[in-house]
Order: structure tokens, then C-alpha cells, then sequence
């Protein structure tokens, strides 16, 4: 015996297994009409105070892909009644927007909403002709209208559980990468650490052992220990300055600041550092720009960038400093022609931990905190910082970006004098 085909419950089964909106609209659209025998059905979401008309089947176009606010159309009518309609005579309805339907072919319908208690949708079924619905059409109807709200729900709950499946894999990914960058970073702090100490005890271990040293072995031994303690200070006050940070316990004590001045002098106190590879340090345009900043730190912002300019460019490179005014900004501008930076890494270059490219940054020395610590620094000025890179060997510009003070400059020559009474260690 031939089993008897049941459209609704063809449309039921298929709607169990559907797993994307647009999925549950097709399998609604085609069970609708042939439930109903309608000329044209439309599937309509609810969209927050909108009707969207998501999909149609009908001998003529309706309104597919269009919205209508919910108050001036019946399927929104019907989704905020919590209750279906069945008008044999649209035209003598005046809860049907007339002018909506005069350039179709409808003449009646049947809107039954989608889930009972809050719809979240409707499905429309219409006829060219003067049409009273009947008990058959209403209640096939009002049961696939069940199965596609179960079906939306489904599909919101796979939905939902792709994000969470997703997000947890981001946050675990980001958790390993954290984890290994952090395990990187300490293998780095160890071996800049012990560098400079295993020169120190070298050179320790030479002079005490009692014998003639001539005078040139001794300056070069004292010349060579207090670099490298230099070294190791510095590598600890970017630890300390880092933590700080951290903990949100780095402060500044901001004076008015002519950033010309303070840029002039920290090229001038770097130039030894530049005089070591043959790189030309040059301050270039200088506009009168004044900020609110703590000038012992914006000079240590700009000693970092530089630096960090200086230890990437080649033998015989160029770094330059401008600084800008743009309308109510100022600009400090750090431009080298050096290696670059590789787009990818641009957006994480002043995080901590990150590194372009580990190997070189070992080959240079550090710790790779020094843009880190601008980053941290410019924000509690209020400022930005930014970088750009044309590609490679194409050089490097970073941007550290102010809001411009209103108050007449004072004291800009002491802040000037002061720096160039403290120049960064090299």
C-alpha cells in the first residue's frame, strides 16, 4: 500500500533540522501555500519595531524584502494581538494598509502569528479572490506556525551556542598565546640579565686578582662595569615603570611643556647614541606647541621612540623628529628609514610581550618594553600614540599625539634647561 503524503508533516520533519533562518523561511514559504492553496504566501521577522517581509511564494510579487513599522501593517497587527486574522474583504478592513496592497493581486488573507506568547514572526497566506478562511486552513496554519517558532528557537539556540563555542576558543587561544609570550618574555629578561652581569663578574674577577693592571686595562674594565650597570638599571626601571603601570600606580606631575623645546633637547642629548652607528639624529619642523605633561616623562617617552628608531635602523640610517600643530593637537613625529614594521604586527607593537621579530630584538638587546611604556605613558597624559609603515625597508614613523594647552607658555626655558641637565643614559 503507497503511504499518503503529509505536507505538514513533510514541513514539520524539515523544519526540525533546520539550522539557519533563511533555512526555516523557505521550508514555511513552500508549506504554507501548498497547506493553504493560497495564490502567494509571505514569511514576515520581527525586527524590533519593524515587519520585515523575509520571503514570499505567490503568483505575483508582494513586498519581499521590505519593512513596514509594526502599527502600520497586518502581520503587525496580528504579532502585537497575540492573535490571527482572516479578512475575506481586505478592502473593507481598516486595519489593512490599502495602499500597500492596491498594486498586488490580494483580495483576502489569513496572518497567523509566529509563538503564541511573544511572536516573533507571522506567516500570511492570500488569495486573488474574495476568500473566507476555513477551520482546515486556520488550524494547518496555526500548526506550522508552531513548528517555525520551535525552528527559530533552534536556530537563535545554535546560534548562540556557535558564539560561546567560538568565544571560548578565542579566549583559550589568547590564553595560550599569552601564556607563551609571557614564557618568551621571561626567557628574554633572563638573558638580558645575566649578560651584563656575567661581563661585570668577568671583569670583577681580572682586577681582583692582584696583579699589575695597566692603566688603560682599568679604564676600560671601570668604563665597561658601568655600562653594563647602566644597562641593568635601565632594565629594571622598564620592569618597575611596566608594573606600575599595571597596577595603575604610574603617575605623572604635569607643568606646561613647550614640546619644541623638550624635543631639542633629547636629540641633542642623543646624539652620542646616534654618533655610535653613524645614524643622522635630526630635529626637523618645529611649530609652537605647548602641552600639560610631566617633562621628565614625555622626555622619557621620546628618549624610548628614538632609541627604539635608532636600535632597529642600519649603520649610516636616519632618524628625524618633527613636531606639529594640528588645529587643536599637537604632533611629536619620529620617522626612520630603517627595516620597518610588517603590517600585521602594527596593531600590537606597543603591547607588552609582543615582538616583530624576537630574534633581531635579541641581536639589538632589551627587553622590547620601551613602546610599551609609551603607550602607558601617553594615556595617562590623555595623548595617543601610533605608528605606520609603508612596508619593508621603507622605515618607520611613530606619532605621539596631544590635546594643546590654552594657557600662555611659562617656564618653558627651565623645563629646557632641565633636560638637558639629565640626558638618558646611552
Amino acid at each position: 500500500m503507497e503511504l499518503v503524503r503529509d505536507p505538514l508533516l513533510d514541513a514539520v520533519t524539515a523544519l526540525a533540522s533546520a539550522r539557519d533562518e533563511a533555512s526555516v523561511c523557505a521550508i514555511v514559504r513552500r508549506a504554507a501555500r501548498e497547506l493553504t492553496a493560497a495564490d502567494g504566501v509571505t514569511f514576515v521577522l520581527r525586527q524590533g519595531g519593524f515587519c520585515y517581509y523575509a520571503d514570499e511564494d505567490a503568483i505575483a510579487p508582494l513586498w519581499k524584502g521590505r519593512r513596514f513599522p509594526l502599527e502600520s501593517c497586518i502581520s503587525g497587527w496580528v504579532m502585537l494581538n497575540k492573535k490571527y486574522t482572516a479578512i475575506a474583504d481586505i478592502y473593507n478592513d481598516e486595519r489593512v494598509p490599502h495602499a500597500a496592497y492596491r498594486p498586488t493581486f490580494v483580495k483576502s488573507l489569513l496572518m497567523m502569528p509566529v509563538r503564541r506568547e511573544d511572536p516573533i514572526a507571522a506567516i500570511g497566506a492570500y488569495w486573488a479572490t474574495h476568500h473566507t478562511a476555513t477551520p482546515l486552513e486556520i488550524g494547518v496554519l496555526q500548526s506550522l506556525a508552531d513548528a517555525a517558532a520551535l525552528a527559530l528557537y533552534n536556530v537563535q539556540l545554535d546560534g548562540e551556542l556557535k558564539t560561546a563555542l567560538r568565544q571560548e576558543r578565542n579566549a583559550r587561544e589568547a590564553a595560550e598565546s599569552a601564556s607563551r609570550l609571557k614564557d618568551e618574555f621571561l626567557a628574554l629578561l633572563s638573558h638580558e640579565l645575566r649578560t651584563p652581569l656575567h661581563v661585570i663578574n668577568n671583569w670583577l674577577w681580572q682586577l681582583r686578582q692582584g696583579k699589575s693592571i695597566q692603566p688603560d686595562i682599568l679604564t676600560k674594565a671601570l668604563e665597561v662595569i658601568e655600562r653594563n650597570t647602566a644597562l641593568q638599571g635601565r632594565l629594571i626601571d622598564d620592569l618597575l615603570d611596566v608594573s606600575r603601570a599595571v597596577a595603575g600606580k604610574l603617575s605623572i606631575d604635569s607643568r606646561l611643556v613647550d614640546l619644541g623645546a623638550l624635543c631639542a633637547a633629547v636629540v641633542e642629548n642623543g646624539q652620542p647614541a646616534a654618533r655610535e652607528k653613524s645614524i643622522s639624529l635630526e630635529m626637523m619642523k618645529t611649530d609652537n606647541a605647548r602641552v600639560w605633561g610631566d617633562p621628565d616623562r614625555l622626555q622619557q617617552v621620546l628618549w624610548n621612540v628614538i632609541s627604539n628608531a635608532i636600535k632597529f635602523s642600519e649603520r649610516d640610517g636616519r632618524v628625524q623628529v618633527h613636531v606639529k600643530l594640528n588645529g587643536a593637537r599637537a604632533l611629536i613625529e619620529v620617522t626612520d628609514n630603517g627595516p620597518g614594521v610588517p603590517g600585521d604586527f602594527l596593531p600590537f607593537m606597543f603591547d607588552r610581550f609582543r615582538q616583530a621579530d624576537s630574534g633581531m630584538t635579541r641581536r639589538q638587546g632589551g627587553l622590547g618594553l620601551g613602546l610599551t611604556i609609551v603607550r602607558e605613558i601617553m594615556s595617562l597624559h590623555g595623548g595617543t600614540v601610533s605608528a605606520e609603515s609603508p612596508g619593508e625597508n621603507q622605515g618607520t614613523t611613530i606619532r605621539l599625539e596631544f590635546a594643546v594647552a590654552e594657557q600662555p607658555m611659562a617656564g618653558s626655558e627651565v623645563v629646557s634647561q632641565a633636560l638637558h641637565a639629565n640626558p638618558p643614559v646611552h
